[in-house]
């Protein structure tokens, strides 16, 4: 990957097509590109649905996708849910295949908020405990897809009772695309 010579902005989404699934949803398979700025490593989430939900949460999937090295990320379930990938400082990586469930008719464009926090948790417990893999920051220039991404483990709150999602020192940026249809 190519990185810009000045950081750019901290979101954008290169690509977006429609998966299809059981209606009334379908999935939305976003590439994006994420920078972080600052100079400590920080979290970047994306919804895991659109339109976005509000809610409590109730597991973490661990999964691995592909890039060297590969990237370990944390799908969160629930309304609230995310995915999650921990940043390198002044990293700017690029994300390939990431799935966002669409509820509703296909939509000709999207916006996405993107969340950068410095930490979070589910419940009161660091998100970086609830993962069955070691989470380290992804590199500067890593390119890597999660299309086939493999689901390490998942691990639920007691009784699937949902929590909230807690994030510290966020910041959020919008970024929007036309969505691609095949015919």
């Amino acid at each position: 990957m190519s990185l810009p010579a000045a950081p750019g902005p901290p979101f954008v989404i290169h690509s977006a097509r429609i998966v299809p699934g059981r209606p009334p949803s379908a999935r939305l398979a976003l590439d994006v590109e994420v920078g972080n700025l600052a100079a400590r490593p920080r979290w970047a989430l994306l919804p895991g649905q659109l339109p976005p939900d509000q809610g409590g949460v109730f597991a973490v999937e661990t999964l691995r996708g592909g890039g060297r090295p590969p990237v370990v990320a944390a799908r969160v379930l629930g309304r609230g849910g995310r995915l999650a990938v921990l940043v390198a400082p002044r990293a700017r990586v690029r994300l390939r295949d990431v799935e966002i469930t669409w509820w509703g008719p296909p939509p000709d464009r999207i916006e996405v908020v993107l969340e950068l926090a410095d930490a979070v948790a589910v419940g009161s417990r660091p998100l970086g405990t609830w993962l069955a893999a070691t989470v380290r920051a992804i590199p500067n220039g890593t390119d890597a897809s999660l299309a086939g991404a493999v689901t390490l483990d998942s691990r639920t709150t007691d009784g699937l009772v949902d929590v909230p999602l807690e994030l510290e020192g966020t910041e959020t940026a919008i970024a929007g695309v036309a969505v691609e249809r095949r015919a």
